[in-house]
């Protein structure tokens, strides 16, 4: 729950603001402010087990997983001022099931060249709400 409901929508705020506003400095600096509060609770949690709900593996490392693997970089954080959450993500990266998943998604992100092409305007505006598809 910790992860569904404050930490995901933190970290998932930070990636917005970071990838369609970087030029809102309020919300960049909450957004990593919160970030990396939601990233001493993962570091803090590790420090004495394993796994984000104790001695085995769980429904709460998979949902956290994906943002320490995937955006730590990109939200600015360095691997070094979490050593816990370093050890996890490296244990989890050993896990034959995480390794042929990131493999998966290299192999797909890489087949597709639309994979990580930055979208048009107007996709944009579709996803984001904006322009002709607001709702006033």
């Amino acid at each position: 729950m910790v992860e569904a409901a404050s930490a995901g929508p933190l970290l998932g705020q930070l990636n917005h603001f970071l990838r369609f506003a970087p030029d809102n400095e309020y919300a960049l600096g909450r957004y990593r402010t919160l970030s990396w509060r939601a990233y001493d609770m993962f570091d803090q949690r590790l420090r004495d087990r394993d796994y984000m709900g104790g001695g085995a593996y769980s429904i709460a490392d998979m949902a956290a997983y994906p943002w320490v693997e995937m955006f730590y970089e990109f939200h600015g954080m360095d691997r070094s001022e979490h050593p816990n959450l370093a050890r996890w993500r490296a244990s989890l990266n050993e896990r034959s099931a995480v390794a042929r998943a990131l493999a998966r998604y290299r192999e797909l992100s890489a087949a597709d060249p639309t994979f990580s092409k930055a979208p048009s305007p107007e996709q944009l505006d579709l996803v984001l709400g904006r322009g002709k598809f607001a709702r006033l």
